[in-house]
């Protein structure tokens, strides 16, 4: 069996920016019970807001920072991670998981197929 744990930060308005970085703004723009054809919001962000990818080194790193691991125990897990695919940012909000095996047999089966890469 799978477990999936979701370790995105939210993004909210008014949350915590790194100094210099834009504050967070969700500004409603369309709304259905004032008769517009759908539910919009403007969402003004910095590129580093919540859980996010930044690169480094000529895009060579990827570095996943805001990540809530307080939910997580030790051991072992596969990593996803989702960044939204800006052209020309050094950085991008993403959502972040991890996935683990309670059976083990998952992460073994990879582990014996993967030996190379150790």
């Amino acid at each position: 069996m799978l477990e999936i744990i979701d370790i995105t930060v939210p993004i909210y308005e008014g949350m915590v920016a790194w100094p210099g970085s834009p504050q967070t703004v969700l500004e409603p723009s369309g709304r259905m019970d004032r008769g517009d054809s759908s539910n919009t919001t403007y969402c003004h962000l910095g590129a580093h807001a919540g859980t996010h990818k930044a690169l480094l080194r000529d895009n060579t790193i990827a570095l996943i920072e805001g990540v809530d691991l307080r939910r997580v125990h030790p051991g072992y897990y596969w990593f996803v991670c989702l960044p939204l695919k800006i052209v020309g940012c050094d950085g991008a909000p993403a959502r972040a998981l991890l996935i683990r095996d309670a059976t083990g047999a998952f992460l073994e089966a990879w582990d014996n197929s993967a030996k190379s890469f150790r």
